[in-house]
């Protein structure tokens, strides 16, 4: 008896706010999904912790998002215990401090290797080790594993930081050493120059994501499509080649006919379209266009299996089932996306 290899698509939807979402226009493409699709599964935790898990890596004492995105970025994280220490800028309210909607994405990377080298000559003596293969993507090592918990970077943008910050038992240290950072920074000679330029200064750093490398358990996946760190360190380990996103569904179609497979759509995460709603809409319209309605369009054709949606947002991934099973389901209304995004 012959075996029908099914094609399944997993979506993984990074950026999805309700407050923005609300007043977006109407997306017949990603509704329709969702409207035929099963009963919400909930992951609480944000994207990467939901690749983690999709991985099969599990939580240590916090979700090791560091040492696998080292490992994409091209960094060796061995035995030893990472974090994710990017740079961010932090506004200083009456009595808050809230995470700057524009991270400093004009960052060069001349400028990270500068502030990075600062801050080692501070730690040096603490054994913690800043490496910078990407101007907004820093990464530390320590001889000891650290045990705390964190929360991931884009989850803390245009929020205050101060319920967010490292919690646990070492968490205290890492607050100094934040608070050290942070005066080092201050009056370092390229955020100087980048005041004067109009630019936002690199004023503090995010520990979190930390961990050590860990043999992972199985994953469903046999190919995925994302050059985001993570999600290239997570295949290596399981020895699935990461290739770039396609521009477009028709384009990831072309060739392809069976398995499972995840793409990153990442696309509306961007810092800054969180401070620009035009923007925001224009690239959610543009995934409507190029993903969602053709996907469904080929879903009801037969010429895919399955659509996995995972629409990520604020701490938390909702994921969607749609086959064409769920098809026949005409009673099922598609309803504004917003309603999917709320408790």
């Amino acid at each position: 008896m012959k075996v029908k290899h099914l094609l399944q698509c997993h979506l993984l939807v990074k950026g999805l706010f309700p407050a923005a979402a609300g007043a977006s226009p109407r997306l017949p493409g990603l509704e329709g999904m969702l409207a035929f699709g099963g009963e919400q599964q909930l992951f609480e935790g944000g994207a990467e912790p939901w690749l983690c898990n999709a991985f099969g890596v599990r939580r240590q004492h916090d979700w090791p998002v560091a040492p696998f995105a080292a490992l994409g970025d091209g960094l060796a994280p061995g035995e030893r215990y990472w974090l994710r220490a990017d740079p961010v800028h932090l506004h200083l309210l009456r009595d808050s401090l809230t995470m700057a909607d524009g991270v400093p994405l004009d960052l060069t990377l001349d400028e990270a290797l500068a502030l990075a080298a600062t801050l080692n000559r501070h730690f040096a003596a603490d054994g913690v080790q800043f490496l910078v293969p990407a101007a907004a993507r820093w990464y530390l090592y320590l001889a000891i594993p650290s045990r705390m918990n964190t929360h991931p970077l884009s989850e803390a943008i245009g929020r205050d930081v101060d319920r967010l910050l490292p919690q646990g038992a070492d968490a205290m240290q890492w607050h100094g050493r934040i608070n050290e950072a942070q005066m080092l920074l201050h009056d370092h000679p390229v955020n100087l120059a980048r005041a004067q330029r109009g630019q936002l200064a690199v004023n503090s750093i995010w520990p979190w994501g930390g961990g050590v490398l860990m043999q992972p358990e199985g994953t469903p996946f046999n190919a995925v499509w994302s050059q985001d760190a993570l999600a290239q360190g997570l295949t290596a380990v399981h020895g699935i080649e990461a290739q770039p996103l396609p521009q477009s569904c028709a384009a990831w179609l072309h060739g392809i006919t069976t398995d499972a497979h995840l793409l990153l759509l990442d696309q509306l995460d961007r810092a800054d379209l969180r401070q620009d709603a035009a923007h925001w809409f224009q690239v959610l319209q543009q995934l409507e266009q190029q993903w969602f309605a053709p996907l469904l369009r080929q879903l009801k054709a037969g010429r895919v299996d399955s659509i996995h949606l995972h629409l990520a947002g604020f701490g938390r991934v909702r994921s969607y089932t749609v086959n064409h099973n769920n098809l026949w389901k005409f009673w099922r209304r598609p309803r504004p996306l917003e309603t999917y995004l709320h408790d």
